[in-house]
């Protein structure tokens, strides 16, 4: 295992004037969804808090303050119209992570999946088609009481679930329900914190990225440990891989404005960093584009 620290990341930060912000003044407005949001409480303050694709682009998976996921659908959609909301899902808590199972198959079938996770609940996989729960995997505190976790992701096959926690990782197989599985320590080499982040390696997969609220971001191969990234001033929020595999994207939160990319081939060594404004706490997402040659980001503006 190697400690990489944050020497290069503020020399190479002048690399980030070759990557200025593309403005695209000609992106059409197709479609738009308000009403799917509203909720009978005048007083309670919905918001929405991300939205990721599936895997054959055609539904988008909305997470929000009510702890509810909703699905929506966009195949054969139309300019100027609204969203058709297809399914929802109501989580027990605060909903802390979501994804997609990896290989979406035809609508009509019963495996497109959605893992989630959310505040004192077990990790849940739902069906995506009909709404209904397909298995539940657990953790367990040192009381051996249910514990949540706070983020998660599929491995490339969809036949293993990582999930993170405070201080270590566990890997179950799907197709295993229950509280089966492996579990990695991170106390000792990742601080004592919150594993906030999971990615995996498009190209080699047996590499996979975690990123903690302590601000490290720990490289693993087969499961063990091979690297450790240090150079954010701000917990670590999102991770995600250039589709080549040799390019690793980091963001944090609040007091930190920077995503970060590491290189991979010289690890230790980032190519650049990209300027956003992030004023929270709150995880504020971004994406690659599937050639890798876009890096999509919000800012936050606070209006007083």
């Amino acid at each position: 295992m190697i400690e990489v620290s944050d020497t290069l990341l503020d020399t190479q930060r002048e690399i980030t004037k070759l990557n200025q912000p593309v403005s695209f003044k000609s992106l059409q407005h197709l479609c738009t969804c308000s009403d799917d949001f509203l909720v009978d409480d005048k007083e309670f303050q919905q918001c929405l808090k991300g939205c990721k694709w599936s895997p054959n682009g055609l539904s988008i998976l909305i997470n929000s303050e009510d702890k509810r996921l909703r699905i929506f659908n966009i195949e054969d959609i139309e300019q100027n119209v609204s969203l058709c909301k297809v399914n929802q899902i109501k989580e027990g808590g605060t909903i802390y992570d979501y994804v997609w199972y990896p290989n979406f198959v035809d609508k009509n079938k019963t495996n497109n999946l959605i893992l989630s996770t959310s505040h004192r609940s077990p990790i849940h996989l739902w069906n995506a088609t009909d709404g209904q729960l397909e298995a539940t995997y657990r953790v367990y505190d040192h009381v051996d009481e249910v514990a949540h976790v706070n983020s998660l992701c599929f491995n490339w096959s969809g036949e293993e679930i990582y999930s993170g926690s405070y201080g270590k990782i566990n890997i179950f197989r799907t197709e295993r329900p229950g509280r089966e599985f492996i579990e990695i320590p991170t106390k000792a080499d990742l601080h004592r914190s919150i594993i906030s982040t999971i990615a995996m390696n498009p190209v080699d997969k047996s590499m996979f990225a975690v990123g903690t609220y302590s601000k490290d971001i720990g490289i693993y191969g087969g499961n063990q440990l091979m690297y450790i990234l240090r150079g954010h001033k701000s917990g670590i929020t999102q991770l995600k891989f250039s589709p080549d595999g040799l390019k690793l994207y980091s963001g944090s939160r609040k007091g930190d404005n920077d995503i970060v990319c590491w290189d991979l081939r010289n690890v230790g060594q980032t190519l650049y960093s990209a300027e956003r404004t992030v004023t929270t706490n709150q995880r504020i997402c971004f994406d690659i584009s599937s050639d890798g040659k876009f890096l999509v980001s919000v800012r936050v503006v606070i209006i007083s």
